[in-house]
């Protein structure tokens, strides 16, 4: 039994005795020097540097890294300062004008020009028909087509022709009149006419006075007196 003890004991000095010369090595190993060159040549351990220099700033000398890109040719680099420089000078001979006090500045005279509309018009009757289809009514109203408006003292009457917007009924004519205040920027109720058939979209094409001549999409003619809100057959005779 204490042959076994021994033999273990010796064993165990063993092993102990393995691990402290391996951790020994690998500490010598991390103590030495490595020769890598990151961006110059390194300068060797055992080599003897000059002994520093009290009346110069730098007492050593350094390698400057080597760039990673390549810097910018000098041509490229003389002309961007040509064009800079050219830009600066530029600003600085640009002149100021002053003028003196009490004394008012001069302004350029526009030559005149006639008036730009996006949108065709044209007049009908005792107003104008805006070729759009576009206005302030709720899109649930109708598909609209083109409009009608005419000013009668501070209101303006506007006429939207089109159809309904219910897929189901699009083949309905429709005509919707508001009128608008503008002493205190009101909107009427929108009226809804229906044409007397389902004869597609209207669209408003020309006017007397005040009564509206309309065409359905399968040419159907049809006319509309704004001033009493009714479908008449024909324009009257004045």
């Amino acid at each position: 039994m204490n042959a076994k003890r021994a033999q273990y004991t010796l064993l165990l000095l063993l092993i102990l005795i393995s691990a402290i010369v391996l951790l020994s090595n690998q500490v010598s190993v991390s103590k030495q020097i490595l020769s890598v060159s990151a961006f110059a040549t390194q300068i060797p351990a055992s080599a003897t540097l000059p002994a520093p220099n009290p009346g110069s700033p730098t007492p050593y000398t350094y390698n400057t890294p080597t760039p990673l890109f390549d810097l910018p040719a000098p041509d490229f680099v003389e002309a961007s300062a040509k064009i800079a420089g050219t830009a600066t000078r530029a600003t600085q001979l640009t002149a100021v004008p002053t003028w003196p006090p009490n004394v008012q500045r001069p302004h350029p005279t526009l030559a005149p020009s006639t008036p730009y509309l996006p949108i065709a018009t044209s007049v009908a009757g005792q107003g104008v028909i805006i070729n759009s289809g576009f206005g302030d009514l709720p899109g649930g109203l109708g598909i609209f087509t083109d409009e009608w408006q005419m000013e009668l003292g501070s209101q303006i009457i506007r006429v939207y022709a089109g159809s309904e917007a219910e897929p189901s009924r699009m083949d309905q004519g429709l005509l919707v009149v508001q009128v608008e205040n503008r002493d205190n920027n009101s909107r009427s109720t929108p009226e809804l006419y229906r044409t007397s058939g389902r004869d597609g979209a209207v669209e408003i094409v020309g006017a007397t006075g005040v009564v509206l001549s309309l065409r359905s999409d399968n040419g159907t003619v049809s006319y509309f007196d704004v001033a009493n809100r009714l479908w008449i057959p024909t324009i009257p005779v004045p």
